[in-house]
């Protein structure tokens, strides 16, 4: 199978060349030379969905799911990092004696709390949710790297193409 395998490459790779009759320049027709000339095999609609950025290619297979499990991802990293800072810094009026300040202090440490309670699920949830659509998408389309061994058989020297 591998020498078939082997030969249909070596074809496919040899197909690009031709060769073609060449009209000389005084005009003579009965000029035979040989040109060879490579043919240009352009991309594929295949070649361009595999040069799309990662994020619009599981987008395009996974679909609402992926955009689910993203806008959680981002949800909860969001209430983490930017909302909970500002609700603490808030939180700081509990040490005034200021009414105002007091309450603005209340609210900010509540503010914290929800803000972390709700984030550090939607955060986790959502990376787990990426971890097995991203697992999938390795499993199913990623591409494979092949690797050529040359070493001893029991009948002697052998040549393997692994993919």
């Amino acid at each position: 199978m591998k020498k078939l395998l082997l030969i249909a490459v070596l074809l496919a790779l040899s197909g690009g060349l031709y060769a073609q009759n060449y009209r000389s320049a005084d005009g003579d027709n009965d000029a035979q030379r040989l040109y060879i000339a490579p043919q240009y095999y352009g991309p594929t609609e295949m070649d361009y969905f595999y040069m799309m950025p990662l994020e619009e290619r599981l987008s395009a297979i996974y679909g609402s799911s992926y955009r689910k499990a993203a806008s959680k991802l981002w949800a909860g990293r969001g209430l983490c990092i930017l909302v909970a800072p500002i609700f603490a810094t808030m939180s700081l009026g509990v040490f005034f004696d200021d009414e105002v300040m007091a309450a603005m202090g209340v609210v900010g440490l509540l503010g914290t709390a929800g803000s972390l309670g709700a984030g550090i699920p939607l955060w986790v949830s959502g990376r787990r949710e990426m971890d097995v659509i991203i697992d999938d998408y390795s499993r199913r389309y990623a591409p494979r790297p092949f690797n050529v061994t040359l070493g001893p058989t029991s009948n002697g020297l052998g040549f393997a193409l692994n993919f």
